[in-house]
């Protein structure tokens, strides 16, 4: 099980959309099992994934060692049933800023390997468990325990980045805590991921710059801006079930093919080792 976070250190940005939108095309497009971690208290991965309860089991028991995660995990209700892959959640919800807190003042315990330890323990049950190819951490903005937990966890940082010097700050400082993390994680990888893209000269440049100028790991593929973000986030659909053929989409369609690539890749070599 490959795993992915999904992460930048500014808001407005696209993180749960490109969070629940690659777990949608991953799972009915790609045949692939996914586990989605929702590590965010507001939970919106979770409601994306007809999955939130303000009350449920979920990502804060696994933190507080409530909980193993095989039973915190409920399916994905939004997918069409023909579907040859999945989605499992560990949803999220507001006893996640408590989870943070405990973890925080429990000094004498692995306070960053929780989430690691979890997916080993699941990965250990496969034979008579759910076997997922790949699990996805939907990140909260601040880097409380939760999201440290999910990034020492994972192998690839994705980074959903649109223009502006804000974000471009934001992307910066989360390659400065990647470069600190890799002692801990030295095969962790970040890689940029262009959103919220418009048609104009001024976005063309940024797209110019982010892949051949700024230094940083980039998908070829960029989303572009779209109203249908926003309705579907209204709707409490995932875009790629609420929009099947719209634009954006379609440019995920586009980033999950990248993404598969760099799976197989980050596979090969965790098997190498």
């Amino acid at each position: 099980m490959e795993r992915i976070a999904i992460l930048n250190l500014k808001g407005g940005i696209g993180k749960t959309t490109t969070a629940v939108s690659l777990a949608t095309i991953l799972a009915t497009e790609h045949r692939k099992n996914v586990l989605l971690i929702d590590c965010d208290m507001q939970g919106n991965a979770s409601k994306a994934l007809g999955q939130y309860s303000p009350d449920s089991r979920g990502t804060h028991s696994i933190m507080q060692g409530q909980e193993d995660p095989e039973n915190c995990t409920v399916r994905a209700t939004c997918l069409d049933p023909e579907a040859k892959g999945i989605i499992d959640v560990i949803p999220a919800n507001m006893y996640l800023m408590q989870a943070n807190a405990q973890v925080l003042q429990d000094t004498e315990a692995e306070q960053l390997h929780i989430l690691d330890r979890a997916l080993e323990r699941l990965e250990a049950m496969e034979r008579w468990y759910i076997a997922y190819d790949v699990a996805i951490f939907d990140c909260a903005l601040g880097l409380d325990m939760t999201v440290l937990n999910a990034l020492i966890a994972s192998d690839l940082i994705v980074a959903p980045v649109p223009f502006g010097g804000y974000e471009i700050d934001g992307l910066q400082q989360l390659q400065e805590q990647v470069d600190d993390l890799k002692s801990i994680k030295p095969d962790l990888q970040l890689k940029a991921l262009f959103t919220m893209k418009q048609n104009n000269k001024t976005n063309r440049e940024f797209e110019e710059w982010l892949h051949n100028g700024s230094g940083y790991n980039a998908f070829d593929a960029a989303i572009t801006r779209s109203v249908m973000v926003q309705k579907a986030a209204l709707e409490g659909l995932p875009l790629p079930v609420f929009s099947k053929n719209g634009k954006a989409t379609k440019d995920y369609r586009k980033v999950a093919e990248e993404l598969v690539q760099d799976l197989e890749e980050i596979g090969a070599r965790k098997h190498r080792k």
